[in-house]
Order: structure tokens, then sequence, then C-alpha cells
């Protein structure tokens, strides 16, 4: 037999651990293989997150119940129009009040929204010729006063972006500003099993429907206006748009290097097996 061999055996170094050399695909390799990129930043103050105004969850939940009570008359009678449509002698049953005080949907939410705002857009384009009312109401058309919406679950969010400012500008004045009302989470099931309408997210409701008006002093003493500051200021008589260039900054950091998607395509492609 050969010489017994050495009680110290010469180890190998460990993959992946400290002193041996780093493993290709490893966290340490991941972060070396990063390339220096510059990205442009643009100092915007009309991009705000913050202009929703602050309610609390137990003043939403006594809301979102009101709000459900108020609107149940107008989903019995789309349950009443669905179940009559089966029938040959079909008859459209009258529609309750509510309904001329009601838009149901994004759609028609803001709609409305816009065209009340449109007295705004007059004033702010200089245009003052035309009397305010007549900007912001019409004759068949109801002012909404509470827009109510259900923002934890509407995706993408970016279609909730242009309510706090809509709501301002389609407000009277700024006494008398549309309320921004955002309800709890699970709203819009809620809202959807009232109303007998599939996934309702928004709704918007006038001040002169007389039955609703316990919501509407709940709202009034908990539910703040929205503030615009930038907006105040464009609203003010006399206001001049004072222009300023944009305030380009260039932001330095790192981005990964990923391998080129033909690369991973290759890799992934199996060899092919010889005929045999």
């Amino acid at each position: 037999m050969g010489p017994k061999q050495s009680a110290d055996k010469v180890k190998k170094p460990t993959k992946g651990k400290k002193g041996g050399n780093p493993v290709s695909g490893s966290l340490k390799d991941v972060e070396q293989r990063r390339r220096q990129v510059f990205k442009p930043v643009l100092d915007n103050p009309y991009t705000q997150s913050n202009l929703w105004p602050f309610i609390e969850p137990s003043d939403a939940e006594t809301i979102i119940e009101h709000l459900c009570h108020i609107l149940s008359k107008y989903g019995q009678y789309n349950d009443l129009i669905e179940k009559s449509k089966s029938s040959k002698n079909f008859v459209k049953p009258e529609a309750p009040e509510i309904s001329k005080h009601l838009t149901i949907g994004f759609n028609s939410t803001v709609k409305a929204l816009e065209r009340q705002a449109q007295g705004t857009r007059d004033k702010l384009a200089g245009n003052n010729n035309v009397p305010k009312e007549e900007n912001i109401e019409e004759d068949d058309n109801v002012y909404i006063k509470y827009v109510f919406i259900t923002k934890f679950e509407i995706s993408p969010k970016v279609l909730l972006e242009p309510f706090p400012v809509l709501t301002r500008v389609a407000s009277r004045n700024r006494e008398d500003q549309v309320k921004l009302v955002q309800l709890p989470r699970g709203s819009s099931k809620r809202l959807s099993e009232v109303l007998n309408v599939s996934n309702v997210t928004i709704v918007g409701l006038s001040n002169e429907f007389t039955e609703a008006s316990g919501i509407y002093d709940l709202i009034n003493s908990k539910v703040k206006d929205v503030e615009v500051p930038w907006i105040e200021k464009m609203l003010e008589d006399g206001f001049k748009a004072d222009f300023s260039k944009p305030v380009l900054k260039v932001l330095s950091t790192t981005a990964p290097i990923f391998p080129k998607k033909n690369d991973q395509k290759k890799k992934k492609t199996p060899p092919q097996k010889a005929d045999g």
C-alpha cells in the first residue's frame, strides 16, 4: 500500500462562499454586472398624489351604508326592468325620482363634471362674456355635487388621477365645491348589488335630492374640500399666466445588464436528437 495521506487534506474552495471565486449567476456577480444610466427628471408641480381629501374609516363606512340605502330604489327599478323584458307585454316602469339626480359609472360621471367645468375653462381662457350659470348648468342637466369613488378597487390607477382637479374646476365656486368622497374597500360589490349593475366603481349625486339630505350633511361635515393650490391662483380675478422654464434634472443611477433575447432563446432551445 502507498503512503498514508495527510489528515489535513487540501480543501477545494466552496462555491459561493466567502474566500472562493464568485459563482456565475450569484447575487454578487449580478450586482457587479450593472451599467450606469442617466434618467431625465421633470420637476412638475402639477403632478401631486396627495390631493384626495382624507376621510376617517368609520365615516367612510357610515357614508357607504347611507348611500346604499338611498340607491336601493333605483336598484329595484333596474331589477324590475330586467324581469319585465322577458314578458310579451313589456311596459317600462316609471323611473324613481333619484334617477334625475344620479350618474353611474366612469363615463357618465366624468361627462357631467366636464360639462360643469366648462365655465371654469372659459374663465381661464379669458372668455368671461358667457354667464357662469349657463356654462355650468343646462336645462336638462343636473349639477353633480358629490362624487363617490371606490378608489382602492379601480385599475389602472391612472384613471383616478384627473378626479381631484376635475372636481375642483367643476365646482360652482370656492365656497360651493364638488365633494370627492373615497369609499372603503368592498364598496364596489355593495354598490353593484344594490343597483343591480355590474362593476360599479363611481357614482355621482346632485344636492337636490331631498331624501339624501342626511348623507349631504354627513359629507359636508366630515369630508374636506379638494385643495389644489395652483388652481386656486388661476381662478383668482385678474390672474395672468406666468410661464417658467421647465426644471429639468438628470439622475445618475444604474441598471442591470440582461442578455439579449436571442441569446436567451438559444440557451432555452434543447439540443435536437440525431435521427437513428
